[in-house]
């Protein structure tokens, strides 16, 4: 399974381009072969793909698909928002944002 970071897909038969590397330093017939896989719907490279721990592929780079990202940050920007407003925005952002860390540390 291969991902585009271009389209934001997964697909299973990319376009395959061949190239070779020639080592003149050791003898002109020494080469590497190279198979790079291309997106066929816009033509860039595609890398391996892995799927989130939601079962959504992404790509093998990222831990996280977009989706949970965007359900992430929408969560901590509600808690945030939701923190400094119960305190009648007493704490900063940076206040805020240690507090909710400092939640984490406990919590692991």
């Amino acid at each position: 399974m291969y991902w585009c970071k271009e389209c934001k897909r997964s697909l299973v038969d990319p376009l395959i381009a061949t190239e070779y590397e020639i080592h003149r330093e050791v003898d002109d017939r020494q080469y590497e072969k190279f198979e790079i896989p291309y997106c066929p719907a816009c033509g860039h490279e595609v890398f391996e793909a892995k799927k989130c721990s939601c079962g959504k592929w992404t790509n093998c780079l990222d831990d996280w698909c977009d989706d949970c990202l965007r359900i992430r940050d929408k969560a901590v920007i509600h808690c945030i928002a939701q923190i400094r407003l119960n305190t009648k925005l007493k704490l900063s952002s940076e206040d805020t944002r240690d507090l909710i860390l400092n939640y984490f540390g406990e919590v692991i």
